[in-house]
């Protein structure tokens, strides 16, 4: 009653794919992939509509590539890193098949922008006269304040983004907690970057700001390190890192679009319920309710009669809730779901439908 991939074209495209395929088979199907897959592609959706950003995955990769397979440069950074009382990290290169890679790149340069730029000067300095300049040209890009404000600008939303990937990569994941999880992310990303207080200014999170403690746009150095800056490129940055945010927010409610048939799936876990009995009698009949709406109508012409009789699961759903409190309320999710199908299928049908569908949902794949 599920099903799932990888967002292939072939397997979740728009009309002859596999997914379309099957529901015009089973229209009651649920189709997804991967939680933490879709979370990467809107994020990566978000990152390729913006030029600058191409701009900054270009001088990642430039960074990356300076220190691969090159040991002395690699020694001279963990140098410049120890000597400073900086946490020792390699620089990180971006890559495709791993969908969040791009938040670990720009962590790895905003916490070592000193020690990387002592870097490039010392190796600058011991090499040849032929290699000399673009050792200079990648230094200049990175003295940058535009470039520079935007990596800690990623580093935070791209680090909200990874610690949501993380709670979705749990063993068991609560249904009731993928809605409030993503809108609690959304909420962070439109206050810090898209409110604008009194003075027209949004409120930013915390490594950009400190950043911007340390390196205003008036202070033009990092150590001994010059900082270029443009008057211009402060108002245009505001405008990207709003442009950017808002991008991320727009791709994350494209990528989820079954959130609120999730969140009523939580009634199903009794993990969820109230401990409350009083409150409990009447738990979960609005969300039942859009349950109901869903999967107790009948879809023709392949399923004439409801695969969910609406009545019957509204009678049995008391009588559910009081049995599973009375006799299972201490169990886990994989000890009592056994126990249910094998004492209760003829109690309680159409509730173990929708368990039957709802626990064959694989979030990752």
């Amino acid at each position: 009653m599920s099903f799932s991939s990888d967002e292939a074209s072939v397997m979740l495209g728009k009309n002859n794919d596999v997914a379309t395929k099957l529901t015009n088979k089973n229209p009651y199907l649920f189709v997804s992939h991967c939680i933490t897959h879709r979370l990467a592609l809107a994020c990566n959706s978000a990152q390729k509509k913006m030029v600058f950003c191409k701009y900054i995955e270009t001088l990642i990769k430039e960074t990356y590539n300076f220190f691969s397979n090159a040991k002395k440069r690699v020694d001279t950074l963990r140098q410049f890193q120890s000597v400073l009382d900086y946490l020792i990290l390699k620089i990180k290169n971006i890559f495709e098949i791993r969908w969040l890679s791009w938040y670990e790149a720009v962590k790895s340069i905003c916490i070592s922008i000193k020690p990387l730029l002592d870097t490039f000067l010392e190796i600058a300095t011991t090499t040849s006269f032929q290699r000399q300049q673009s050792i200079f040209d990648l230094y200049s890009k990175i003295c940058n304040w535009k470039v520079l404000v935007f990596l800690h600008f990623l580093y935070d939303i791209l680090g909200y983004l990874m610690e949501l990937s993380k709670m979705f990569q749990r063993r068991y994941i609560m249904f009731s907690d993928i809605d409030p999880i993503i809108n609690s992310t959304i909420q962070k990303i439109q206050h810090e970057y898209l409110d604008i207080d009194d003075y027209g200014n949004p409120k930013l999170s915390a490594h950009l700001n400190d950043f911007l403690l340390k390196i205003p746009s008036a202070e033009d150095s990092i150590g001994d390190h010059h900082i270029l800056f443009k008057s211009e490129d402060k108002i245009n940055l505001q405008l990207e890192i709003m442009e950017f945010a808002a991008a991320v927010i727009c791709k994350i409610n494209d990528r989820f679009p079954h959130r609120l048939i999730l969140s009523a799936m939580k009634i199903i876990n009794p993990m969820e319920w109230s401990k409350d009995k009083e409150s409990l009698v009447d738990y979960g009949k609005e969300e039942l309710e859009k349950l109901i709406n869903i999967y107790g109508i009948a879809k023709e012409p392949n399923y004439p009669m409801p695969i969910i009789d609406a009545d019957s699961i509204c009678d049995e759903w008391n009588n559910f809730k009081a049995i599973v409190l009375a006799n299972y309320e201490k169990l886990s999710t994989d000890d009592f779901l056994p126990l249910l199908f094998q004492y209760h299928s003829d109690m309680y049908p159409n509730n173990l439908v929708l368990i039957s569908i709802f626990y064959s949902i694989p979030f990752l794949v």
